[in-house]
């Protein structure tokens, strides 16, 4: 028979906090090390859209905004679809992923698409505003895959057109967390994933690449 003495049960017990404490500290290594990158990129991007809002909110011409956001407008774009798809795939993987990094990007997007529709009135820019609507909770949207793959098409489909499309993406089941989601769900109040947004008309439903041009155009 085996005798537990007050010096094993200690041990064991140190043993134990030690696995465990070991495993919390490289969790938050790992957590720490996929994340801050991701930051980095948002926070550098989120000033040069700070930048952008100085100018446009000061006495500078508007012909000087106008001439900047043409010029950074392929950097933004670049920027912020980048962070998107980094952030998908952390998520999607549940690799270390922290929900606060996601809802800060949304403040970035936010941000992008009120830029861009300051850009379409007074710099008579052509560009066309994709919201879209996707719910990350198992069995919720069953075709957010899909959705997901038909807007890569029609991003490359414009990549190289003198139309500029901007396309941006929020998970609508985190609205309860995210200012930026329930402002959104209350503005125009989507109630199904996914849900596509063009120019303000609400699509409750799958959109096909074509289906998505033809609103466009």
């Amino acid at each position: 028979m085996r005798i537990w003495t007050w010096e094993i049960y200690i041990i064991t017990f140190v043993a134990t906090a030690l696995i465990f404490f070991s495993g919390a500290a490289i969790g938050f290594y790992v957590s720490s090390t996929v994340s801050n990158p991701i930051i980095s990129q948002i926070d550098s991007a989120n000033d040069n859209m700070l930048n952008m809002q100085l100018l446009l909110n000061s006495e500078s011409n508007p012909e000087l905004f106008c001439s900047m956001y043409n010029g950074l407008y392929p950097k933004f774009d670049s920027e912020t679809w980048a962070i998107g798809e980094r952030l998908e795939y952390l998520e999607m993987n549940k690799k270390a992923f922290d929900p606060s990094i996601k809802f800060k990007y949304y403040q970035l997007e936010y941000r992008d698409m009120l830029m861009a529709k300051k850009a379409v009135e007074i710099c008579n820019e052509s560009i066309e505003n994709i919201i879209y609507i996707y719910s990350n909770k198992e069995g919720e949207c069953p075709k957010c895959n899909e959705q997901g793959k038909e807007l890569w098409y029609l991003r490359n489909a414009y990549q190289n057109s003198s139309d500029k499309i901007r396309i941006y993406s929020f998970d609508g089941s985190s609205a309860n967390d995210s200012m930026i989601v329930d402002m959104l769900r209350q503005a125009y109040g989507f109630t199904s994933y996914p849900t596509i947004i063009v120019n303000d008309r609400v699509n409750g439903k799958f959109m096909t690449e074509q289906e998505i041009k033809d609103q466009i155009e």
